[in-house]
């Protein structure tokens, strides 16, 4: 049975016992304690109450995180980033990382999420946000951690507004190749040129392998990704004949040999480079991808196909990385109109 009793200072704790065993939270209304009451007693009743509800006293924020560092994201591709993500937490505010999780509300998680904000960007909040929520799901749901709700899940999420339309206009394309190409690493103009037909990320292109490149069938088969899923990515002729002129240069390969023996850095390094060299001005290397994305698009390949070729998963993100540019659809538009005949309107009487 529950007990709800109104504490001195205004707020209605509710009491929950089962199986011999107190469950108890405070809420700031008696409709909240009253809900909460009933949601703990019908997980009793299905055998889904933890055991031991002492386990939320005796563990901190941070000790979820830290596990879920060394458990979950030591397995993730780019799980660098996130475990650096974590320490951040805990450098940036020790309070929240000591932080029992009795005592982790939503209103903890909104007062780090607004101070972050200060001095960091909305997309890199939202990023933090979802390491800290689904440390908190895999502590419910795999290590028996009985927190009632995430609490981070009510934390509302910034918007943000990083959302790039930047297309490479035929004049910087012939820059970009002839500074790329000027560039003392000759590695560079072919990874340009690979970043532009296949629409590959800068670790992907990085992580290909001559074992995966299969000149006959024309495809790269990417054995991993930023997603974790393996994908076969189809090759244009450009793309087959920059990788056999490389394989010709290369001399004597084993297939087990890199195609771009480049480090990340070292590529971000030349790339900042060569794109100065080249005069150009605000020109990402991610924007290639958005630029052979969009590219697809305009040559008329369906969501599906360019889905297939870029590894998104959901069609909302593919999306946001297209950017079509309407000169191309308008000469599309006149060469429908030639082939089946303008509609026009009729004269006026």
């Amino acid at each position: 049975m529950a007990t709800i009793v109104k504490r001195p200072n205004g707020k209605w704790q509710a009491q929950v016992r089962t199986d011999g065993k107190n469950v108890s939270k405070t809420f700031t209304t008696r409709r909240g304690a009253v809900s909460w009451s009933r949601d703990i007693e019908a997980k009793a009743e299905r055998g889904c109450l933890p055991v031991d509800m002492t386990l939320l006293r005796t563990t901190t924020f941070g000790e979820v995180l830290v596990r879920y560092r060394t458990e979950i994201v030591a397995r993730k591709q780019a799980g660098r980033n996130e475990a650096c993500m974590i320490a951040s937490i805990e450098r940036d505010d020790p309070q929240l990382f000591a932080t029992r999780l009795d005592k982790l509300s939503d209103k903890r998680i909104a007062r780090w999420r607004d101070r972050r904000l200060q001095t960091m960007k909305s997309a890199s909040v939202c990023r933090y946000l979802g390491i800290m929520q689904h440390a908190l799901d895999i502590a419910m749901r795999d290590w028996g951690v009985p927190l009632p709700t995430n609490p981070v899940r009510e934390v509302r999420r910034p918007t943000i507004r990083n959302r790039r339309e930047r297309r490479i206009t035929p004049d910087e394309r012939t820059a970009l190749f002839d500074a790329a190409a000027a560039y003392r690493n000759p590695l560079m103009h072919p990874l340009v040129v690979l970043a532009l037909e296949t629409a590959m990320r800068r670790g992907e292109l990085l992580a290909i392998r001559w074992a995966d490149v299969d000149a006959r069938l024309s495809v790269i088969r990417l054995r991993t990704s930023k997603n974790g899923h393996a994908r076969t990515i189809p090759l244009s002729p450009t793309a087959i004949d920059t990788l056999t002129r490389l394989h010709t240069d290369f001399g004597s390969v084993q297939s087990g040999d890199r195609v771009f023996t480049l480090k990340g850095n070292a590529v971000q390094l030349a790339w900042g480079r060569i794109v100065a060299r080249a005069g150009i001005i605000d020109l990402r290397f991610h924007d290639m991808r958005h630029e052979a994305i969009s590219g697809f698009f305009e040559r008329g390949f369906s969501l599906p196909e360019v889905a297939l070729i870029s590894g998104h998963r959901d069609t909302r993100m593919l999306l946001r990385y297209t950017h079509l540019n309407a000169v191309n659809i308008v000469a599309k538009l006149r060469q429908t109109s030639a082939a089946f005949g303008d509609s026009k309107c009729p004269p006026t009487q």
